[in-house]
């Protein structure tokens, strides 16, 4: 499929490089149990080479977009943020997961190089990772039940059972997605 314009992102592309881009298909992967950090990284790589990111040679692509909810979009953000790469090594097999660790290796293969941030980059800087739908449907909810909390939705709690206290604040906050569904459907169709 040939793009025509680009409204996702703002920049100026000049018409020759718009009809070269296309948009590749969707890459459907499933994380499975992740174990230790230290495997994510190299799952990344491996979406990464999939995908065609430029940064490992395989295509033209320089980001992509990653959807995932609950412990996969923690995990991703946290290893987007912690993982380096060397640039003075520049080798994509070797990544340091925290400052840390990229420290340690700077000092025993570089050390006559002084250190700056320039000598790092982020090896997932390609990765602009969004919440799913469900984060989307949750936070929703959370708006629409604190701006009618006042309104009508503290009595209609009441009246289906959440009496105490610490129901009543379950309830505003959304803390069980499943009872604040129900809530919700009870208020809009008064079943």
């Amino acid at each position: 499929m040939q793009l025509r314009n680009c409204i996702a992102c703002k920049t100026n592309l000049k018409k020759a490089e718009l009809e070269e881009s296309i948009i590749q298909d969707i890459l459907r992967l499933t994380f499975g149990t992740i174990d230790k950090k230290s495997q994510t990284p190299r799952h990344h790589k491996e979406i990464g080479l999939k995908a065609g990111i430029q940064i490992y040679g395989t295509g033209d692509r320089q980001w992509m977009f990653v959807v995932c909810d609950g412990l996969p979009f923690g995990l991703c953000k946290e290893v987007i943020a912690q993982t380096l790469r060397c640039r003075t090594c520049d080798r994509s097999e070797d990544s340091f997961h925290g400052q840390d660790q990229f420290l340690q290796h700077h000092n025993n293969c570089h050390s006559e190089i002084p250190y700056t941030e320039k000598c790092q980059l982020k090896e997932f800087q390609w990765v602009i990772l969004r919440p799913g739908n469900g984060h989307i449907e949750m936070n929703m909810m959370k708006s629409f039940t604190s701006l009618n909390w006042d309104v009508f939705m503290d009595e209609l709690a009441k009246l289906m059972g959440f009496c105490s206290e610490n129901a009543q604040k379950a309830a505003k906050n959304c803390t069980d997605n499943h009872k604040d569904w129900t809530i919700i459907e009870t208020a809009y169709e008064g079943k």
